[in-house]
């Protein structure tokens, strides 16, 4: 395995719900993934827009926003949405 493919399989093997999937499936997984850098302030999703992805936190954080702009959640390194 590639030694960035491994860092970001070891890096889900720490958090969950990734945590629990078996060996097998958590070396495949990395391979299947995108990465992708976000500036600070970026709009990640918006409201009512169609969204095929989870994303994975690796570094940083991501506030969640309701429709008025009020903070419901921020997400931290290790969490997904």
């Amino acid at each position: 395995m590639d030694v960035e493919l491994a860092a970001v399989r070891d890096f889900l093997a720490e958090h969950e719900p990734f945590s629990g999937l078996p060996d097998a499936v958590l070396d495949a997984l990395p391979a299947r993934m995108e990465a992708r850098y976000y500036r600070r302030g970026s709009v990640l999703v918006e409201h009512g827009a169609a969204n095929g992805y989870l994303f994975v936190l690796r570094s940083g954080s991501v506030d969640i926003l309701d429709v008025q702009g009020g903070l419901v959640e921020r997400a931290e390194v290790g969490e997904s949405f």
